[in-house]
């Protein structure tokens, strides 16, 4: 149930999910990829091209609540929203697992779900080369 307290930490998505789904599709977001079919539209910048080392969906043991980690060397403006929308699409059984193929490949953001509330996103840490 959607708890207000917890609006700062988390965004409630009221419909059910199949995991094992998600789990699929965001190990097909790890990789070098051009990522403009997950980016928001009006953007700037040119090269879309970003490395995510890490995709990973994590599950409490309540089973209530989800958690995302993205890593990599950079995300463009909404990238991850993009992607978590898509993927709560994905686990609702409203899009296929293989929609993340077809929206790296043709480059379209109508291809992908709607832009997750960014209730309980976070910047977790930067790294810098040395």
């Amino acid at each position: 149930p959607k708890n207000p307290m917890r609006r700062h930490y988390a965004t409630h998505f009221p419909y059910p999910l199949d995991v094992e789904r998600m789990q699929m599709a965001i190990k097909k977001l790890e990789g070098t990829h051009d990522f403009t079919g997950f980016t928001a539209s009006g953007t700037s910048v040119e090269d879309k091209v970003r490395t995510i080392t890490e995709a990973s969906l994590a599950v409490d043991e309540t089973g209530q609540f989800l958690t995302f980690t993205f890593s990599g060397n950079g995300f463009l403006y909404k990238q991850i929203r993009n992607m978590v929308g898509t993927l709560l699409k994905i686990g609702n059984n409203r899009m296929p697992v293989e929609q993340i193929d077809l929206i790296l490949e043709k480059k379209d953001r109508q291809l992908a779900g709607p832009t997750a509330a960014p209730n309980g996103l976070y910047l977790k840490e930067i790294r810098y080369e040395e």
